[in-house]
This record gives structure tokens, C-alpha cells and sequence, in this order.
């Protein structure tokens, strides 16, 4: 986006940041601006081919779990957009009309694994340090313990929407993990490459 770039441009040129840091700034701004933008839409959308409840219930797991998770990353604003829609329109329309119990407690056991034991990924863009990937990965945890809580209560209390939407949030919020790993090669490359990338920002800051 150019008005990131404009507003990057400017942070380093009035030294509010370094030079080091104008990946991660970018990444930060982008980042919460498409989340921004999108959001109406989705919400919109959602509304059309789901009980809002279900829509509601979806973004905010999603949404809560994506923020310290990661996931894979769309490289313009309007490829995230698409990929946005059309995977809303996939778990909205498709998958949710053929949840089963079956079906949902494995989706559910898939995407719990995956993100208590592979979050945060840790994107070259904002490369993590190993404190910040560990805080990450912890308050991942704690939000998955909530929404699990959440999951059930609803569930059991016979609120199926909103546990409908519980869930596919957080099975969207651990696909998305593990394309972003599949999609840098494996967990192993995505580690390298993040390692990589740490050692080439701490040796250009000397």
C-alpha cells in the first residue's frame, strides 16, 4: 500500500524508527488497516449466507486467535480480500453445512493440536525474538482455552449458532497457521528462514 510506504518513509525519516524496523512497521500498519477494511464486508457478506450469530461468534474466534497465532499472509490488499471472502464463504456456506459431531470434534482436535503446539508463526517480516515468539505462544493458548470454554458453554446450553461459529473460527484460525507454514516449505524452513532473517537485521544494525 502506498500510504503505508508514505507513512514508513516518514517514521524513518524523522527517526521515530530505524531503518531496521521498517519491514515490521509495514508489516504492523498493513496488517491492521486490511483487517480494517475488510472487516465490513465480511461481516456483510457473512449476514447473507449465515444466521448472524454464527457470523459474529466466527469473526471474533477468528479474529481473537489470528492476532497472536499468525497465519499465512496474502502479498497485496486486494488478493486478501478475495482470499478473506471466498474462505468466509467456504466455512460460512460449505463447511458449516456439513459439520457433523464427528466432523467437528475432528476439525476441532486438528486445529486445537496445531494451535497449541505451532503458534506463533513467525512471519520474516516482523521476525520475531525467541522471548516474543514464547509470550506469543502463550497468550495463543490462553485465548484458545477461552474460546474452548466458550465452545462448550454455548453448546451444552443448547446456543448451537454461536457454538457453530466458535468453532470455525477456530478451525479457520488453525488452517491458516498451517498454510503458512506449508507455504514457507515446513515447519523446519520457516524456522531457518525466520533464524535467517533475525541474524541478517542484528548483523545490519552494527
Amino acid at each position: 500500500m502506498k500510504s503505508v510506504d508514505a507513512v514508513v518513509a516518514l517514521c524513518v525519516q524523522n527517526s521515530y524508527i530505524s531503518s531496521e524496523l521498517t519491514d515490521w512497521l509495514k508489516y504492523a500498519l498493513e496488517k491492521r488497516l486490511t483487517t480494517l477494511i475488510i472487516s465490513v464486508p465480511l461481516l456483510i457478506v457473512g449476514g447473507f449466507i449465515s444466521p448472524i450469530e454464527t457470523v459474529i461468534s466466527f469473526y471474533i474466534s477468528f479474529r481473537m486467535l489470528r492476532k497472536w497465532t499468525n497465519g499465512i499472509h496474502a502479498r497485496t490488499f486486494w488478493t486478501c480480500f478475495t482470499a478473506s471472502i471466498i474462505s468466509e464463504i467456504l466455512f460460512l456456506c460449505c463447511v458449516l453445512r456439513y459439520l457433523t459431531p464427528i466432523t467437528s470434534c475432528i476439525l476441532l482436535l486438528a486445529s486445537t493440536i496445531l494451535i497449541a503446539f505451532m503458534s506463533p508463526y513467525n512471519n520474516p517480516n516482523i521476525h520475531l525474538s525467541k522471548s516474543e515468539i514464547i509470550a506469543c505462544s502463550i497468550k495463543a493458548r490462553k485465548i484458545l482455552l477461552h474460546a474452548l470454554f466458550a465452545l462448550g458453554i454455548t453448546y451444552f446450553s443448547g446456543f448451537r449458532r454461536i457454538s457453530d461459529g466458535i468453532l470455525l473460527g477456530i478451525v479457520m484460525a488453525g488452517a491458516t497457521l498451517a498454510l503458512a507454514y506449508i507455504n514457507n516449505g515446513g515447519i523446519k524452513n520457516a524456522k531457518e528462514n525466520a533464524r535467517d532473517h533475525n541474524q541478517k537485521s542484528c548483523h545490519q544494525s552494527y
